[in-house]
């Protein structure tokens, strides 16, 4: 069994919200318009998506059957310090949710010959770099925006032979691409255990050879790149953290982020990196820039 989580959200809202409850172990996330408000037009803001948006709409999200909602939404409170959403709560039976997974999630092709492939589809025979990756519960199978993001930007960078960080790794997807294009030592590292767990087997399944620990296990003092795929929250926090894991004139790149928290970021890390946009895809953004050499 699973249990489908639906919660009410205003439009401007919704991208992060699904995103924050990816991270914290939902197996899919959709966006659905809040067909109680019939009235509602679709709407835009300035730094918002392009792509219209509904001004009610309902986050829906797939979770293992064992999810604890109390404790979800003790970190819902913690995180966004706000009181409980309205929500409903249904269970599918297991066939549903093969179905329904088996149709969300496609060969996602990311760019040039690279291909992450869950393991009920074959890779196109064009693919020349392929990782199989089924959703689970981590974060990170290359079909949200900020995933795709980072594995675009990563895909155009001289990787090979360089010592790598994946910081929040989630499913272990951007440290997998790293070893894949040729990083020479790469770790991944992750607050949730689950994380951690779940990015060893992936690892594993891709023949990869990945380290993935706890982020409080990380011993290793610089890397030649260090790439954190998170939200905006954590990366304001951790800004003095992850500069200290970057070689002089190394490289961070960041995602995760809403286009209106651009500045605040810049800002956070201006100390020790002047980061750049390097990627937009619907309201989110990546961000990556060397640190400076004094």
């Amino acid at each position: 069994m699973w249990l489908e989580l639906r919660c009410a959200s205003s439009g401007s809202e919704a991208d992060e919200l699904e995103a924050w409850f990816r991270g914290q172990g939902a197996l899919s996330g959709a966006i659905e318009p809040d067909l109680r408000f019939p009235e509602d037009e679709v709407f835009g803001e300035p730094g918002m998506p392009e792509q219209a948006l509904w001004a009610h709409c309902w986050v829906v999200t797939l979770w293992p059957e064992a999810i604890s909602l109390e404790h979800l939404w003790i970190e819902y409170g913690l995180r966004f310090n706000r009181p409980v959403l309205e929500h409903e709560v249904r269970r599918l039976d297991d066939q549903d949710w093969v179905r329904m997974t088996q149709m969300q999630f496609t060969p996602q092709h990311i760019g040039q010959d690279f291909w992450v492939v869950p393991s009920w589809h074959e890779p196109p025979t064009s693919a020349r770099l392929v990782l199989h990756l089924d959703p689970g519960q981590a974060f990170g199978t290359g079909t949200h925006p900020t995933t795709a993001l980072c594995l675009r930007w990563l895909l155009n960078q001289p990787l090979m032979d360089r010592k790598v960080l994946d910081y929040g790794c989630g499913s272990g997807i951007l440290a997998m691409a790293m070893s894949l294009l040729g990083g020479q030592q790469v770790v991944g590292v992750d607050i949730d255990p689950v994380a951690v767990t779940t990015a060893q087997a992936n690892a594993q399944k891709n023949g990869l050879d990945v380290s993935f620990l706890a982020a409080d296990e990380l011993t290793d003092p610089l890397f030649d790149g260090v790439v954190a795929n998170i939200l905006w929250a954590p990366l304001m926090q951790l800004a003095p953290l992850l500069a200290t894991k970057v070689k002089r004139n190394g490289w961070l790149t960041l995602s995760g982020l809403l286009e209106r928290q651009q500045e605040s970021i810049q800002e956070a890390y201006a100390p020790w990196f002047i980061l750049k946009v390097v990627g937009v895809e619907e309201g989110w953004i990546c961000l990556s820039g060397q640190k400076h050499s004094d």
